[in-house]
């Protein structure tokens, strides 16, 4: 499944560079990543996917502290999960922190 991440993570920074993805109906990179691999397989092992990317997650130097809501929020009045619900997910510096947080996730997952 790791390698499935990582495939996943690099087709979204494809397509998020070469706006290819329709923002108006994404969420999330995990929300992403979980329905490709539904896609792919079916059902999936929430544990074993949650794990991988929580592992990942965690060492990226920009972490929220919210595993649900890795990306931290760029407005001080606003947790990561406010900003998740309630900002543009794929603007500005929230853009610029998901390409960083995807080439992350690549890079630790393809040690």
């Amino acid at each position: 499944m790791r390698e499935d991440i990582v495939r996943i993570a690099k087709d979204i920074l494809y397509e998020v560079q070469t706006q290819e993805i329709d923002f108006s109906n994404v969420r999330g990179i995990c929300a992403i990543v979980s329905n490709r691999l539904i896609e792919k397989y079916g059902d999936i092992e929430e544990d074993t996917y949650d794990d991988i990317l929580a592992s990942t997650l965690i060492k990226w130097e920009h972490f929220s502290g919210f595993i649900e809501y890795p990306v931290p929020s760029t407005n001080e009045n606003y947790d990561a999960r406010q900003a998740y619900n309630h900002f543009k997910l794929w603007e500005g510096e929230q853009l610029k922190l998901r390409i960083d947080l995807l080439k992350h996730i690549i890079k630790e997952l393809e040690k």
